[in-house]
């Protein structure tokens, strides 16, 4: 494929070319597990191991041939807060804002930032598929909160538009 990455077998073989022998013993289950790199995914498998399981498990009963394909990921997490809502009106200097975040790509995520000052600055929050920020409100106005979510492969979410809250202790 496009992208890039590195197979393991258990238990343990040998790498060999079109020349060597069966480095298993006949009837030898072997998982193949495969792990992309950094921007890529791992998209599947073809040969004596076929569809996209994770591990492949194999049963020896001659030579085979499995080719694990990665391609480049290029889909972008998305992120939601949940709390606080859309035109709430905080009557405390702190709060804690919490939401969730996806990778749609297969990389998995990285971590989640989340803005108060409608994406002119960032901080980033605690968790990721499920995550908290602790924010310490500097006084009574409104306020433009944001999240975006980076996954493992670099890809940094497009944050939605911002959720309006008002400040009044």
């Amino acid at each position: 494929g496009t992208g890039a990455g590195t197979v393991t077998s258990t238990p343990a073989g040998t790498s060999c070319g079109a020349d060597c022998s069966e480095p298993y013993n006949f009837g030898t289950v072997v998982g193949l597990t495969p792990s992309a790199t950094t921007g890529s995914a791992f998209s599947g498998w073809s040969g004596a191991c076929s569809g996209t399981a994770n591990p492949c498990s194999l049963t020896m009963t001659g030579y085979s041939t499995v080719t694990a394909a990665f391609s480049l990921e290029t889909v972008k997490p998305s992120s939601t807060i949940s709390d606080p809502t859309p035109g709430a009106t905080l009557r405390q200097l702190s709060c804690t804002i919490s939401g969730t975040a996806a990778d749609g790509g297969g990389s998995g995520l990285r971590k989640v930032e989340v803005s108060t000052d409608g994406g002119a600055t960032w901080k980033q929050a605690v968790g990721t598929n499920a995550w908290t920020h602790n924010w310490n409100i500097p006084g009574n106005g409104s306020y433009q909160i944001k999240s975006r979510a980076t996954d493992l492969a670099g890809n940094v979410e497009t944050p939605a538009s911002a959720i309006s809250v008002q400040v009044a202790t």
